[in-house]
């Protein structure tokens, strides 16, 4: 196999390295210009992702429900409405949050790939296959 110097690798990795920690090697032996993004925010770490609007919208949508839910003056009928209502902001906070993470880490791997003079060959594992997944959606 030739080793081609013009070519740009962003690696988006994931939780754990997986397969990449062998792939580094041979695509450094192979004169490949290896970049990896920094910073990417992954929840359920905190990271930029946290202080977005949408995120804090949500977190105070869930807080209200489950505060109302939990109101002592209202009817019984009112508290399992709020009870159900807090369940499903619950599970539209996760969506929300997976959402601007992965929002947030694609255009951080467009950032890094402004580094590179040419074309991008862009690998992803884990948590950075759904990052380089969404980058194509841009």
């Amino acid at each position: 196999m030739r080793s081609n110097p013009g070519l740009n690798v962003l690696i988006v990795g994931g939780w754990s390295p997986g397969p990449l920690v062998y792939l580094q090697p041979v695509l450094a032996s192979h004169h490949c210009t290896i970049v990896e993004p920094r910073n990417l925010p992954m929840p359920p770490f905190p990271g930029s992702w946290c202080c977005h609007p949408k995120v804090l919208l949500m977190f105070a949508v869930c807080g209200t429900l489950l505060w109302l839910a939990g109101t002592q003056h209202a009817s019984i009928a009112w508290n399992i409405v709020a009870i159900i209502a807090s369940l499903l902001s619950f599970r539209v906070l996760a969506a929300v949050v997976v959402r601007t993470a992965i929002q947030l880490s694609a255009q951080s791997c467009i950032e890094e790939t402004r580094r590179f003079d040419g074309n991008v060959t862009l690998i992803g594992f884990s948590w950075g296959g759904a990052v380089s997944g969404s980058l194509f959606a841009c």
